[in-house]
């Protein structure tokens, strides 16, 4: 039995070594001597010093391999000095950011890499707090090179997928903007999937994927929720993909200001959402540079883009296609008042119109495209009835004779009937009463002293509170509940009394 015993205590500490061997090794700082620090174990080419801000600074003297964790609190800035930095452990990131924790990545050589081992399926970074990252080259080889659930800020660096990546290169399910960088996608997958909020100040980005679009706004259904509202600003930046360069899907915004956005075959803005471009360069070398689709059952797209976006598509393709599957929405494209257009569902909206014989009149008709008023210089009008209500070269209308018609109105395919009722010219006026309208009788008798104040009781009468009567029996209660206490007591006083006495 202690044979047993002691095999199991020896297999116990066994195990607890193993254990420990393949931790986390990272995230707990130890302080040796002052000045003098490691992260998990000496040799590891790590160095730590804690200034008196509280932050720790960790600087590689050569090539490392750890498992760094960001904890709660905890504000870390690392530099990879020229070196490369994976992790220890295949299966987990090799930094990870928990909520509350910050952490800031540079390489003040600029030959510093950051990735994660061969045959390793985990992201680079995982950033569940905030993570800013200000240079320094991240390679994917399985997972993202960051998957953010936080905040993430880059503001430079160069972000690269090897042909083992499993996802896109930059996931977004956070807040991520991007100031600027290098994006080099290999030839699969999103090089950025936006799942929130995403804002491109500038930077490069580039991709060899014949087969996905560049940057896409994209959540997947089952993780959509009522409340789901992705949104993604482009200010500037270069982008450039064989196929589709940004893919804005249903229900989610794509606002763009400047940059340049350019499609090898297909399109530079695929829209199957709300998109406004205001600046920038939108471009496709052999195709339309932007295309709006509506499927049946979805939410109706919208598009506007400024007078002042330059739109260049290939020769004998128009600028702006649009792919609608729905024979009940009508799509259309149309220029606003301020001379931007816009692309959406068509709607076709005419006043009632009433006039009378010999009148012309121009009917207040309005046409929306995509909920925005344009302007409607295509209208055409067709009277059901010409002998009541002539439609004019100009689209003014003129009343022939009396009765009931109806205009029909069109704007490109879609088009709308309202009833026309025109009446004589002739109106016959009222007759003038031929007597005065009498002042109707004053009542026989007025009420005495209408304003006079209801009588108030006299200094001799007594005012009776309606209450009073319930008080003085509640009064009543309270003084026999009281008398009964008193001679209970008494009585007991007096029998113990007695009681003490025969003893």
């Amino acid at each position: 039995m202690k044979k047993t015993l002691r095999i199991l205590l020896i297999l116990s500490i066994f195990a607890l070594l193993v254990m420990l061997t393949n931790s986390v090794l990272a995230a707990y700082v130890e302080v040796k001597d002052e000045g003098d620090v490691f992260i998990g174990y000496d040799g590891s080419n790590v160095v730590v010093t804690k200034g008196e801000d509280g932050i720790y600074n960790l600087e590689l003297t050569g090539d490392a391999k750890q498992d760094l964790i960001i904890r709660d609190g905890e504000n870390v800035v690392l530099d990879l000095k020229g070196h490369t930095f994976e992790n220890f452990t295949l299966a987990c990131e090799t930094i990870k950011i928990q909520a509350g924790g910050t952490l800031t990545l540079k390489d003040s050589v600029g030959t510093g890499k950051l990735t994660v081992q061969d045959g390793s399926a985990y992201a680079v970074i995982e950033n569940n707090g905030t993570l800013i990252i200000e240079n320094g080259t991240v390679v994917q080889k399985a997972w993202s090179a960051v998957l953010n659930n936080g905040t993430a800020i880059i503001n430079n660096g160069k972000f690269e997928q090897e042909a083992t990546a499993t996802w896109s290169l930059i996931d977004n399910k956070g807040t991520l903007t991007i100031n600027n960088g290098d994006f080099d996608e290999g030839e699969k997958y999103y090089l950025i999937r936006n799942e929130n909020t995403l804002t491109i100040n500038g930077g490069d980005f580039k991709t060899q994927s014949p087969d996905t679009s560049l940057i896409a706004n994209y959540i997947a259904p089952e993780d959509k929720t009522d409340e789901t509202k992705i949104n993604m600003k482009i200010t500037n930046g270069n982008f450039y993909a064989p196929s589709i360069t940004i893919n804005n899907y249903e229900g989610h915004d794509l606002e763009i200001s400047g940059g340049t956005i350019t499609s090898e075959e297909f399109y530079a803005i695929n829209n199957w959402g709300n998109c406004t471009v205001t600046g920038g360069t939108l471009k496709s070398n052999n195709n339309s540079a932007v295309r709006v689709v509506y499927s049946e059952g979805e939410n109706k797209p919208s598009m506007n883009i400024g007078e002042n976006v330059t739109v260049e598509s290939a020769e004998g393709k128009e600028d702006i296609a649009i792919n609608n599957t729905s024979t009940d929405v009508n799509m259309g494209t149309a220029t606003d008042k301020d001379g931007n257009t816009v692309v959406g569902e068509v709607e076709v909206v005419v006043e009632p119109v009433t006039c009378k014989v010999g009148e012309t009149i121009t009917p207040n008709v309005t046409v929306k495209v995509g909920g925005v008023e344009v302007v409607a210089d295509n209208l055409k009008m067709l009277s059901s009835d010409e002998d009541i209500l002539k439609v004019n070269d100009d689209n003014t209308l003129t009343a022939l004779a009396e009765g009931t018609t109806s205009l029909i109105v069109t704007y490109g395919e879609v088009s709308t009937q309202v009833a026309v009722n025109v009446t004589s010219s002739t109106v016959t006026e009222p007759e003038e009463p031929s007597t005065e309208p009498t002042n109707p009788e004053k009542p026989a008798t007025e009420p005495e002293n209408p304003t006079a104040n209801p009588e108030e009781p006299t200094d001799t009468e007594e005012v009776t509170n309606p209450n009073e009567e319930e008080i003085v029996q509640t009064g009543d209660y309270i003084y026999i509940a009281i008398g009964a206490v008193v001679l209970i007591v008494v009585a007991n006083v007096i029998y113990a009394t007695k009681k003490r006495s025969r003893k």
